[in-house]
């Protein structure tokens, strides 16, 4: 395990997120270093505390010795002051993926790991726990409150097949409005979680009510987070495979959460990107994310962190 206080890569700027609320932000963006893989060095976070701590993972290749090459998946913390700690890795080290997924202030970090299947995890206080929510297939924990609850999804399929939510260490399977099967990418203090079906992105309130997400140009945003302290959710929505913005919801100034009517976003790019993705929100409103300026899969991806400037 290395922790290290240098960013390869910090950039500040400010850019006008969207005409839709005015809103701005400052852009700090990072990599996870990886000094024996110079060319492949993509860093995606995910969520964010409301101490703006940051999780995530990077990819790099590696060779056998016959030469063979393969890419290894490993996470990630970052903490606010910059120090990250890498490479975090489940405990027996023998699969090709440990991807961070989900943060909490007590500093607990969730995700899955595997190689053909995906065992999700819990780790607190330096201790590994496995989550297996369908033997012999997948479990991914995607995201983890301040009273250590979590969600995530499972299944057979390398896609999600259900959503789960596990409250007070009780498990409700989550699946859409139609039952046909949800996946779940974040979690809120109170209880309301947001996921993907295959009506499209969704809202569930604490109390279990369903809130289809759409936008007025028809397109469908895919919702990663959520915090109820903020009122946010926040995630991405494709206009191509070029052109993917990241976006924030302010879902407590909306509608009734079972309202059919179009969400109201707010657009958010990273400067210069072709692709950006939020992934992540905490009470302040600060966003986690990454992005690339290149088209394509050009092992470019940064993580980056967008904080609000205040009104003047």
């Amino acid at each position: 395990m290395q922790s290290t206080p240098t960013l390869l890569r910090i950039l500040s700027v400010l850019v006008c997120a969207s005409a839709l609320q005015g809103q701005s932000y400052t852009f700090q963006a990072y990599t996870v270093p990886v000094p024996s893989d110079p060319d492949r060095r993509d860093t995606e976070p995910g969520g964010i505390n409301n101490r703006g701590a940051t999780v995530g993972f990077f990819e790099y290749a590696t060779k056998f010795a016959t030469g063979f090459e393969t890419t290894k998946l490993r996470g990630f913390k970052r903490d606010a002051d910059g120090v990250i700690e890498f490479p975090i890795i489940e405990p027996d080290d023998n699969s090709f993926y440990t991807e961070v997924l989900g943060i909490n202030d007590s500093g607990t970090v969730v995700g899955y790991y595997g190689a053909t299947g995906f065992q999700g995890f819990i780790r607190s206080g330096g201790v590994f726990t496995t989550i297996s929510y369908q033997p012999g297939g997948n479990t991914v924990v995607a995201a983890v409150n301040n009273k250590g609850d979590f969600a995530g999804s499972f299944g057979f399929q390398f896609y999600p097949e259900h959503g789960f939510i596990t409250i007070n260490g009780v498990m409700t399977q989550i699946d859409g409005p139609d039952g046909k099967g949800a996946g779940v990418y974040g979690l809120a203090e109170d209880g309301s979680s947001v996921g993907f079906c295959s009506q499209g992105g969704f809202m569930r309130g604490p109390k279990g009510n369903y809130r289809i997400l759409t936008l007025a140009s028809g397109l469908a945003p895919a919702p990663t987070g959520i915090n109820n302290e903020a009122g946010v959710i926040v995630g991405v929505y494709e206009e191509s495979p070029n052109a993917v913005h990241g976006f924030v919801y302010n879902y407590l100034a909306a509608s009734a959460p079972d309202s059919s009517a179009p969400i109201a976003i707010t657009t958010v790019d990273f400067p210069g990107a072709t692709v950006t993705v939020i992934d992540g929100v905490n009470s302040k409103g600060q966003l986690s994310g990454w992005a690339q300026t290149c088209a394509g899969s050009c092992g470019s991806r940064f993580g980056f962190i967008a904080t609000p400037v205040a009104s003047q």
